[in-house]
């Protein structure tokens, strides 16, 4: 039987659906069957469409609520020819995050931060197996989604109208997207999704590197300043930052602060690429073997002496977490993937009192 005719089967057969999520267009179903060794999480992915599998699970095991947007998101990520996969199929992505689709070995995630900012969105991330960090896609999935739709129109795409309608139902009257809006607007696709749609760091990058190719060093650093204001938390854009900087005359000072205030950050936080990585500790005097040897002593600190002195035992605990984390993605002491951090990790959120947590990154 045909594997699209599976998966519209399957469809008909789920018990369970969102009031938020509409019908998927038939294209959506690309990939939606996809093969696991793991025949009971296959079992449950055949008997639901990708959207509710994707929010019984942030709402049943990582604890969040499902953003009200997530059905258009995923129908267009599928549309644009990423596969569907089961949120907790892959063990060595980064423990925290819920991964929605995939593009070869890139998955297309959502971030559940251990201590989230109350009423703040679920960012969108890219994440893949093995220990790397994550890379920033954008703030909201409501973001991406219109990002998309206003992409598909620019591109002339056969299914522009479809997609409008599909993020129009998500957003605001004064947001609506209109087609032809990037053309009439016509400064390009770009500076459209930066003054329309939402902030991308890969669109803040964009716009850096053209104005340095025109020349323009101010309007650069303007921009590149605005990104690290905006993505506040993430290490990323002090990465391009820094690396903005290397490549300018006497600012050698400037490029170490940009380089400080990035490893300041979760270090997963700061790049997807180890070359990046290694470029920021270069530029803050330091390499991976001295990092290594600080985060690990970090995190193997009790800290007992802080307790007596009134310091939380759970706040300790959640910050052991983090520095766990920022001493795998630098290595040493055996761990070879993120599957081998989450079991101290799921240990150390649960000292923090945060079990739903513990049990989310254990899953």
């Amino acid at each position: 039987m045909p594997r699209v005719l599976l998966a519209f089967l399957a469809l008909l057969g789920s018990s369970t659906s969102y009031a938020f999520a509409p019908p998927p267009h038939p294209r959506s179903l690309k990939g939606h069957l996809r093969h696991s060794s793991r025949q009971n999480l296959v079992a449950r992915h055949l008997l639901q469409d990708p959207v509710t599998t994707a929010a019984d699970f942030l709402q049943n095991e990582a604890g969040i609520p499902p953003p009200s947007d997530l059905s258009a998101l995923i129908q267009l990520l599928l549309y644009r020819g990423e596969e569907s996969v089961f949120p907790s199929e892959n063990t060595e992505l980064h423990p925290l995050v819920i991964p929605l689709t995939k593009s070869g070995d890139e998955y297309t995630c959502l971030l559940r931060w251990p201590t989230p900012q109350e009423g703040a969105p679920v960012p969108v991330v890219k994440a893949r197996p093995g220990l790397s960090g994550l890379k920033l896609v954008a703030l909201s999935t409501l973001d991406l989604a219109h990002r998309l739709a206003a992409e598909e129109d620019h591109g002339q795409g056969r299914e522009a109208e479809w997609a409008a309608s599909l993020v129009n139902a998500y957003l605001p009257a004064e947001k609506q997207y209109v087609r032809g809006a990037v053309e009439k607007v016509g400064y390009g696709l770009e500076r459209y999704l930066f003054l329309k749609v939402g902030s991308f760091p890969d669109v803040y990058k964009f716009l850096t590197e053209f104005h340095m190719s025109k020349g323009d060093q101010a309007s650069a650093l303007v921009t590149a300043e605005k990104a690290y204001n905006t993505f506040n938390g993430w290490g990323q854009p002090y990465m391009e930052y820094c690396r903005l900087l290397q490549g300018m005359k006497g600012r050698e000072l400037e490029m170490r602060d940009a380089a400080f205030a990035a490893l300041r950050t979760p270090l997963w936080t700061v790049a997807d690429d180890d070359g990046d990585l290694e470029m920021v500790l270069n530029a803050a005097k330091s390499s991976r073997e001295k990092a290594a040897d600080k985060f690990w002593k970090l995190y193997e600190d009790e800290r007992l002496q802080e307790v007596k002195q009134g310091k939380l035992p759970e706040q300790v605990a959640l910050d052991r977490a983090a520095y766990l984390m920022d001493a795998a993605l630098v290595g040493g002491n055996g761990i070879r993937s993120w599957s081998d951090v989450r079991p101290p990790l799921a240990e150390l959120y649960r000292e923090a009192g945060m079990r739903e947590l513990a049990d989310f990154v254990e899953r």
